[in-house]
C-alpha cells in the first residue's frame, strides 16, 4: 500500500501547499488568459496597451505648450513684441509691414511673440488674431469695433470699417496708413473712455 502524505485541512503544511497550487495554476494560465483576453477583446485590450503611453505623450505635449505660453518672452522676443504693438499704437504701417515680412521665412516664429501682445492690445480695445495659413503665410488680423486691417507676410495688405458687426473694404482712395491710423485712434479712444469710466 503506497504512503499517503495526508495533510489535515487547516493545515500550515495545507495551507502552504493550497497557496503553491494557487500561484501555479495563475502563473501557468497567463499566456493563455491574455491570448484569450486579446482575442476576445481585441479593441479594448489594444486600447489598454496603447493608451497610456499615448496619453503620457499627450500630457507632456500640453504640459510643454502650457509653460511656453507662461514663461515670459526671451529679451529678443519681447523686444519684437513692444515693437509691433508701437506700430499698432502709433499707426506706423510701414515698420508693422517690415516686422511681418521680416518673418516671412519662418512665420511660426511669431506665434508666441503675437500671443503675448493679443493680451496687451486688449486692454487698448484692439483685438488681434494670428495664424499661420495653409500656403504658409503669416497673417495678421488687427480689428476695433469700427475698423480692421489684415497684413500678411508676404506684405499684402486690407483694411476697411466694421458696420453692424462686418467687415466691409473702404474705397480705393483710402490707405493703409490711413487704416491702421484709425485703428490708433480707436484704441486712444477706447482707453480714454476706460479711464473715464473708472
Amino acid at each position: 500500500m503506497a504512503d499517503i502524505d495526508y495533510k489535515p485541512e487547516g493545515s500550515v503544511g495545507h495551507s502552504l501547499s493550497s497557496l503553491a497550487s494557487g500561484l501555479w495554476n495563475e502563473i501557468s494560465s497567463v499566456p493563455s488568459n491574455i491570448w484569450n483576453h486579446y482575442k476576445e477583446n481585441t479593441g479594448t485590450a489594444l486600447l489598454e496597451t496603447l493608451c497610456p503611453p499615448l496619453l503620457i505623450v499627450d500630457a507632456e505635449v500640453r504640459a510643454h505648450e502650457k509653460n511656453s505660453n507662461d514663461t515670459p518672452l526671451t529679451p529678443a522676443a519681447n523686444s519684437m513684441k513692444n515693437m509691433i504693438e508701437d506700430s499698432i499704437l502709433h499707426g506706423n504701417t510701414s515698420q508693422l509691414k517690415d516686422l511681418m515680412v521680416l518673418h516671412s521665412g519662418d512665420p511660426n516664429a511669431l506665434d508666441r511673440i503675437m500671443h503675448d501682445a493679443q493680451k496687451d492690445l486688449e486692454q487698448y480695445g484692439v483685438k488681434l488674431d494670428y495664424k499661420v495659413d495653409d500656403s504658409g503665410k503669416g497673417q495678421l488680423h488687427l480689428g476695433t469695433a469700427t475698423h480692421f486691417m489684415n497684413t500678411s507676410s508676404d506684405g499684402t495688405q486690407t483694411f476697411g470699417d466694421v458696420r453692424n458687426g462686418n467687415e466691409v473694404a473702404t474705397p480705393s482712395s483710402t490707405t493703409a496708413d490711413n487704416a491702421l491710423h484709425s485703428i490708433a485712434q480707436d484704441a486712444q479712444q477706447y482707453t480714454q473712455q476706460r479711464f473715464r469710466n473708472q
